[in-house]
């Protein structure tokens, strides 16, 4: 397992060093599950807590049987944690349930956490050379009318309508347009749905995407990356104007030929899970009219990718913020396959602050990419 070799090495190492008779009696594996939950509460208010997360799901297959889970159970209702944390680690403390077989149970908490499945999709459409992502397809053309639904638009390579997303497939909070769009490669595809609000807020967006994508909130373009990424859990963020009543959620995604979905979550202003919503594709024609007076939007809660990117250009020469976004990029595919950022990060971290921790990586990213 590539988050977990690396760093056994390391731990091991240490261990041989320093482990006492007590330390010696537990499992080295369950030992750096207690390290990284740790690390994760030292950085709970930031998205480095992230990284301890990830490496934290990476060990289920080698601690002792529910080690992890009970510490994601545990982290999820952390209250030092920051929202969009906790909100990460009740997710995947969510996805350790389905190995028990609780599919309803699992599938209802994923929703409550604002990931959105119950959409409507359509495509393929063209995206040959990349051209597709800053083509204006029908479906983003008409965003601003009333859906609809019975239209047929020229697909890639037929013609192309909206149809209703399977629910069997969105249990774990993904739209994967892999299993329901053709053709999958070099295709833009569009999924679109309703947000009932109970009351005119600030809300956000996390978004986590295979492929560039664009992501529309009541006709108004919210969030775009035109890097072709890998899918992984909630990379970015952005906050909208929430409506009362129904508001009318875009998104188009293109792929060149890695996999092709999106997680994209709706939040409150801070990150947390929504409170007093709905979701359903077929709410309304269109969204609610705008309030009379305009909402004020707070900065948009912090997203992984956004935080790490930050702390390496404001520091060019800081070894540890190199070496983080060196491994986000790795471990959640948020570089194109062609890009080795990545290891150009770890390489430098190794150059700055020569570990032992620093070169492993480093090492470890040449020989893989």
């Amino acid at each position: 397992h590539a988050l977990v070799s690396y760093r056994y090495v390391v731990s091991l190492a240490l261990l041989l060093v320093v482990a006492s008779p007590v330390a010696a009696q537990s499992s080295p594996y369950d030992q750096q599950v207690r390290r990284l939950v740790s690390q994760i509460r030292r950085d709970a208010r930031t998205p480095r807590a992230v990284l301890s997360l990830l490496e934290l799901t990476g060990y289920e297959r080698f601690a002792s049987p529910g080690t992890v889970q009970r510490e994601l159970v545990r982290l999820s209702q952390d209250r030092r944690l920051s929202p969009p944390v906790r909100s990460l680690a009740s997710v995947h403390a969510a996805f350790g349930r389905f190995g028990e077989g609780e599919y309803q149970e699992v599938s209802e908490r994923i929703a409550e956490l604002g990931y959105l499945t119950r959409v409507r999709i359509i495509g393929g459409f063209d995206d040959e050379g990349k051209q597709g992502f800053g083509r204006v397809y029908p479906p983003e053309e008409l965003r601003n009318e009333p859906v609809a639904l019975d239209a047929q638009y020229p697909g890639k390579l037929r013609p192309v309508e909206w149809r209703e997303y399977p629910a069997d497939l969105g249990r774990y909070g993904l739209i994967d347009f892999d299993a329901t769009t053709r053709p999958y490669q070099n295709a833009c595809a569009y999924v679109e749905t309703f947000v009932t609000l109970d009351s005119a807020r600030p809300m956000a967006l996390y978004a986590g995407v295979g492929g560039a994508y664009k992501v529309w909130v009541n006709g108004e373009e919210v969030m775009a990356d035109p890097i072709y990424r890998g899918i992984t859990l909630d990379r970015q963020s952005a906050v909208f104007a929430g409506r009362e009543g129904a508001n009318r959620i875009l998104a188009k995604v293109c792929v060149q030929s890695g996999r092709w979905g999106m997680y994209l979550r709706l939040a409150e202003a801070d990150g947390s899970p929504p409170q007093n919503f709905s979701v359903d594709a077929a709410a309304a024609p269109q969204a609610a009219p705008a309030p009379a007076t305009p909402i004020t939007l707070p900065a948009a809660p912090g997203a992984p990718l956004s935080w790490f990117e930050a702390r390496v250009e404001s520091d060019a020469d800081n070894a540890a913020a190199a070496y983080d976004l060196a491994r986000y990029l790795a471990w959640t595919e948020s570089e194109e396959p062609t890009d080795r950022r990545s290891r150009q990060l770890a390489e430098r971290a190794a150059e700055l602050r020569p570990t032992a921790e620093h070169l492993l990586y480093a090492a470890e990213l040449a020989e893989t990419r």
